[in-house]
């Protein structure tokens, strides 16, 4: 596995200490908010589970974005899982997704939009305003530096 993207650090050290995005916060009262939104958004991933087009891994970065400045014990448990770990690790720390993930995502996105479409029935304006939101999503993922595929990195 390349080491860029290994979730572990190979001297057993925390495997956040030289990413980026994990520079915790001092005060009590932001450290307890973002305690609170990793909770909110990991409670809302748990719920995709069982709520078709409720995305799960979304909610699941976000929490681990969260805690990483909060409780970085709680990120190290996630980025320890044996499927969703790498994938937040090369996300979080390096900006990268999957090819793999981004065709998901994309895809899901789609799905949802064309449902909500049809099944919804929304005025025209909202549509427009759904398919601009969903344009924006697209390009957005589109462009993220690729990542390793989940093949790799559980290899």
């Amino acid at each position: 596995m390349n080491a860029l993207y290994r979730h572990d650090a190979p001297d057993g050290s925390d495997p956040l200490a030289a990413c980026p995005m994990h520079r915790p916060v001092r005060s009590a009262l932001a450290r307890h908010a973002l305690t609170a939104l990793g909770f909110g958004a990991f409670g809302l991933g748990t719920l995709g589970l069982f709520v078709p087009l409720l995305p799960s891994f979304v909610f699941w970065l976000l929490a681990a974005w969260a805690w990483a400045k909060a409780r970085p014990g709680l990120t190290a448990r996630l980025l320890a899982h044996p499927r969703l770990g790498p994938a937040l690790y090369a996300y979080l720390c390096h900006g990268a997704i999957a090819r793999a993930a981004k065709r998901a995502a994309i895809g899901g996105m789609t799905l949802s939009l064309g449902l909500s479409a049809l099944l919804l029935s929304p005025p025209p304006a909202l549509i427009a305003v759904l398919a601009g939101g969903w344009a924006l999503g697209c390009l957005w993922i589109a462009t993220r530096r690729e990542g390793p595929d989940s093949a790799a990195v559980r290899a």
